[in-house]
């Protein structure tokens, strides 16, 4: 009987059929091979704050805020408070601020943290050591490869500490941590884009308008967020933002038109690509000193409304809603054109330099553009030109006989799809009744903006049943991770803030779900 009751609760633990993980500590060194923007400079965000100098900032009033002198895309913007105190994240203040104070010992053994939306309560004691081990290599300018989990929870908690962490500091820490993890998660691109024009907003703040700008120049988002657009329109078409060849070839890869570098002459002489290349550099710097380049904007002006720093956990305290009087339409289908027809007449002019007769047509440029790249482009000074070595193309081959018979097959092939179609009796087909749509409740809208896989994994993880909304998800193929960030993205416009994580419903909002999907669906 003297048996131990931890070796007689070890019968109930499966961690023996678990395959053996081994986990290892990341460092500097290991990493800064692969990740060299890693060793990017910063100062420690609790510095001013450690030293007993700084007293904490409230957030600035609310008021309309005119926006005009600095921007040509933001006109004005409006702050008020929230005034919802539901919210998981509700004492994620106090947490942070907790957190903030403590530091953390070197070299703490790593332990993994995946979740969607990571909350200190979620941590266990080990991650907790880990985190603020990790955190203080950020604050020392170290950046070693982190689990999702750990960098959200470091930004939350940058965010939330605004006012006790002075808010040029916390811009400076936000984009140093997103360009130094921006490669492993892309989707950091658009949330950080926009949680950063937030902050500018509320804490009245410029936008570091050539940083933003040199992120999106290396993204591969199609579509430019809003700070990109002020970033593009602002900084580098209004003069702010100084050229480099980074920012000639994104004007070109993603708003022009024309592919220069596609034409017969730029691929087939030397000469001519040497002395284009030539051109765009020296005419592009010029044009956009003139002005040339930069669209009329002819759009009305849009209202955007949205929370601060939507899809981030913020505590009540910090919670604002952002009324934006703005430009997003740009005009830039205008500047494509330009852009496209600028390029095309530049490509003429040099091709009049290296005596080629044939010239682009469809150029439509106003006279005063056409007259500053022909001025421009008579100053052309002779360059140093390196031929090309091109190897003449073997002739073409052409089977006739193999190409008659290529026909013939094609033709009999079309002759007896012509004829199942005309035989083809509509009639015969089933119809399927289109789905009953289900009509929504007043106080759960939303809902009806779910899928059918998305209601079952919500109801199981309110359940806290992560076993069954795994399965549905793999069902339909897809991660249970996407499945839950496009619920989130829904609940946003009732809640103003996600609902649940890979594991569960948060608390607050459990008994609620439960019962809007159980009396709508009759689930049990």
């Amino acid at each position: 009987m003297g048996v131990d009751c931890m070796s007689r609760d070890s019968f109930w633990t499966n961690d023996k059929l678990l395959p053996s993980q081994t986990h290892r500590d990341f460092t500097s060194s290991e990493i800064s091979s692969t990740h060299p923007d890693y060793s990017l400079p910063m100062t420690p965000a609790c510095l001013a704050w450690e030293e007993g100098i700084f007293h904490p900032l409230e957030l600035p009033p609310d008021q309309r805020q005119d926006l005009t002198s600095n921007s040509r895309i933001l006109i004005a913007a409006t702050v008020s408070f929230q005034g919802c105190q539901r919210t998981a994240f509700r004492g994620f203040y106090d947490e942070a601020l907790a957190s903030h104070q403590k530091s953390g010992e070197p070299d703490a053994p790593y332990r993994s943290f995946y979740t969607v939306m990571p909350r200190y309560e979620n941590l266990t004691k080990d991650q907790f050591r880990f985190y603020l081990s990790w955190r203080e290599g950020i604050r020392r300018g170290e950046y070693v490869r982190v689990d999702f989990g750990y960098l959200y929870l470091y930004i939350y908690e940058q965010i939330n500490l605004t006012g006790w962490i002075q808010p040029q500091q916390v811009l400076a820490n936000l984009l140093t941590v997103w360009k130094a993890y921006r490669k492993d998660f892309p989707m950091m691109d658009r949330q950080m884009a926009d949680w950063i024009l937030d902050l500018c907003i509320l804490w009245k703040m410029a936008l570091p308008l050539g940083e933003i700008l040199d992120i999106f120049c290396d993204s591969e988002l199609r579509v430019l967020p809003l700070s990109g657009i002020c970033a593009l329109v602002d900084g580098l078409l209004g003069g702010k933002v100084p050229m480099t060849d980074a920012h000639e070839d994104f004007l070109i890869k993603r708003f022009c038109t024309y592919r220069y570098r596609h034409s017969r002459y730029y691929k087939e002489n030397g000469e001519f690509a040497c002395r284009m290349e030539e051109a765009r550099m020296r005419l592009f710097p010029k044009l956009l000193e003139s002005g040339v380049l930069f669209p009329t904007i002819s759009s009305s002006p849009m209202k955007i409304t949205r929370p601060a720093f939507s899809g981030a956990g913020v505590s009540a305290e910090k919670r604002r809603i952002i009324e934006l009087d703005c430009y997003p339409n740009w005009g830039e289908e205008i500047f494509v054109s330009i852009l496209g027809d600028c390029m095309k007449a530049i490509d003429n002019a040099t091709r009049g330099v290296c005596g080629i007769r044939s010239r682009l047509s469809g150029i439509h440029l106003s006279e005063p553009i056409a007259s500053l790249i022909a001025h421009l482009a008579a100053d052309e000074k002779p360059v140093k030109i390196e031929q090309k070595v091109f190897i003449p193309k073997p002739p073409v081959q052409v089977d006739l006989e193999k190409a008659r018979l290529m026909e013939t097959i094609a033709w009999e092939t079309t002759r007896l799809l012509t004829a199942y179609q005309d035989t083809e009796n509509e009639d015969d087909i089933p119809s399927q009744p289109p789905p009953e749509p289900i009509a929504p409740q007043e106080s759960d809208g939303w809902v009806c903006l779910l899928t059918e896989t998305e209601r079952i994994c919500l109801y199981a993880l309110a359940k806290q049943d992560t076993q069954t909304a795994g399965n549905e998800a793999r069902k339909q193929n897809l991660f249970l991770v996407s499945v839950v960030d496009t619920i989130n993205e829904k609940a946003l416009s009732f809640y103003g803030e996600p609902i649940c994580d890979l594991n569960s419903v948060f608390e607050e909002y459990a008994d609620e779900i439960l019962a809007t999907l159980t009396s709508e669906r009759n689930l049990s």
